[in-house]
C-alpha cells in the first residue's frame, strides 16, 4: 500500500498545476492571444505557487508571509472570476475586486482569531 504524507500530495497537485496551465497554452497558443485565456492560464500558475508557498511555511520567516499566501490564493480566484466576466463582456470593477480581498482576508482572520486568540478551544 502506498502512503502519502499531506506535504507530498501538495507538491505533486503544485506540478500538475504548473503543467496542466502549460499544457493549455501549448496546445491552443495559436488562438491563446485573449485576455481572458492568459488570465485563466496565470491563474493555475498562481494556485501552483500558492501550494509551493504553502509548502515551505516552516522555512519562510518574514512577518507577512500568510498575508502575501493568501493574496496569492486570492489572485487565482480574482484571475479565474475575472476571466469568466471577461468571456461575458462584463469585466469586474476595482472596487469589487477590494471589497472581495477584504472579505476573505477578514474570514481568515476571523477563523484565526477564533482558534487561536481568546476564545479558542481548549
Amino acid at each position: 500500500m502506498l502512503s502519502l504524507d499531506i506535504a507530498t500530495l501538495r507538491f505533486v497537485s503544485a506540478l500538475e498545476l504548473l503543467m496542466l496551465p502549460t499544457l493549455l497554452w501549448a496546445f491552443l497558443r495559436p488562438g491563446a492571444t485573449m485576455t481572458a485565456m492568459r488570465l485563466w492560464i496565470a491563474a493555475g500558475w498562481a494556485m501552483a505557487l500558492g501550494n509551493l508557498l504553502l509548502l515551505q511555511w516552516n522555512t519562510l520567516t518574514f512577518p507577512g508571509k500568510d498575508l502575501m499566501i493568501r493574496l496569492v490564493f486570492f489572485s487565482f480566484l480574482v484571475m479565474r472570476i475575472q476571466s469568466l466576466r471577461l468571456d461575458l463582456g462584463a469585466p469586474l470593477g476595482k472596487p469589487v475586486i477590494g471589497l472581495g480581498f477584504l472579505a476573505f482576508v477578514g474570514l481568515h482572520e476571523t477563523v484565526r482569531y477564533l482558534t487561536t486568540g481568546p476564545y479558542a478551544p481548549c
